[in-house]
């Protein structure tokens, strides 16, 4: 108790100093504190106003900046422009009602039917059938009926009506490239065995290649390999379609022939491949333009034609030049 009574009287006598140094520590303590947190708060703040001071200068460096306002002009365009596509595309749709008629082979059923389904892109191929089994088959019949007659469009004949047939244009004659065994290529076309003097009749105005004829009916009008070998209601559309399109591209070699009445005569002598929709983007060959002989070539083949073919044989009539 005489310890306490003695401290007491100490820090009587002493308390001015005692109160002078707890006033220091406390004011070294505030001013740490309040340091550190300045420094945080300055250095967040820099920091904040060094990446907006980026951004600004990414965006005045950016030629047609998008903003809101821009932003909201482009939907209203996109939105004007589908707009526009929807008309083009109703305006086409009613100028090709007209043509794209459905065969007036089918039933009056099948018609009826048909007329109530919608648009083959508004149809999932994981919906169900829209149109009956019998209309389905009675389609699958008819256009085993109807590609025979696509080649009468052209004057030329379907593979069915040919068999083996290679449906090319014999090879051999006046009109071959002159490679000096015309008569043994012309029996390998024609299927006459060399020497035997015996002639083919062939009254096609166009030879169409059987396996592209073929190609065709496998990939879009046979359903034989599916189960049940029956078209659905979207291959029955889409089969239609294709028979519209290749209907059109026949009549537009037909037209291109009009004045031919024989091959020699027709402006389009063979079909090798017709190609429509995705296949269409597959290239199949290349056209390349027959220059004109320079007086080196003309000298070369002095001794009867441009010196591609056999004795005295050039590219075309023989005995001539590149023809």
């Amino acid at each position: 108790m005489d310890k306490v009574y003695a401290a007491l009287r100490w820090l009587k006598q002493n308390h001015f100093w005692v109160l002078s140094g707890l006033i220091a520590i406390f004011a070294v303590v505030t001013w740490y504190l309040s340091t550190t947190k300045l420094t945080q708060a300055y250095e967040s703040a820099h920091k904040k106003i060094k990446t907006e001071k980026q951004n600004v200068q990414n965006i005045a460096n950016e030629i047609n900046h998008v903003n809101d306002t821009v932003l909201a002009a482009m939907d209203d365009e996109i939105e004007k422009r589908r707009e526009s596509v929807k008309a083009a595309w109703e305006t086409k749709w009613v100028q090709y009602e007209d043509l794209l008629v459905w065969p007036e082979e089918l039933t009056k059923r099948f018609h009826r039917d048909i007329k109530k389904l919608p648009r083959p892109e508004e149809i999932s191929p994981k919906d169900d059938e829209q149109l009956h089994q019998e209309r389905r088959e009675e389609y699958r019949d008819y256009i085993k009926a109807e590609l025979p007659k696509l080649a009468k469009i052209v004057g030329s004949v379907w593979s069915s009506d040919e068999g083996s047939d290679s449906g090319l244009r014999p090879m051999g004659g006046a009109s071959s490239m002159g490679l000096g065994n015309e008569l043994g290529m012309m029996g390998m076309a024609t299927g006459m065995r060399p020497g035997s003097g015996a002639q083919r009749t062939d009254s096609r105005l166009v030879y169409w290649a059987t396996d592209n004829q073929r190609h065709i009916e496998d990939q879009r009008f046979d359903w034989s390999k599916q189960e049940p070998p029956i078209p659905t209601t979207l291959q029955v559309l889409y089969a239609q379609e294709d028979l519209w399109v290749l209907q059109a591209l026949l009549r537009i070699i037909a037209d291109a022939n009009r004045d031919a009445t024989t091959n020699s005569s027709a402006t389009v002598k063979q079909i090798m491949s017709l190609e429509w929709g995705r296949e269409a983007t597959i290239l199949l060959g290349q056209v390349t333009l027959i220059q004109a002989a320079g007086k080196k070539d003309q000298n070369m083949g002095a001794g009867g034609g441009a010196g591609m073919g056999g004795p005295g044989g050039g590219m075309g009539v023989p005995g001539g030049g590149m023809g």
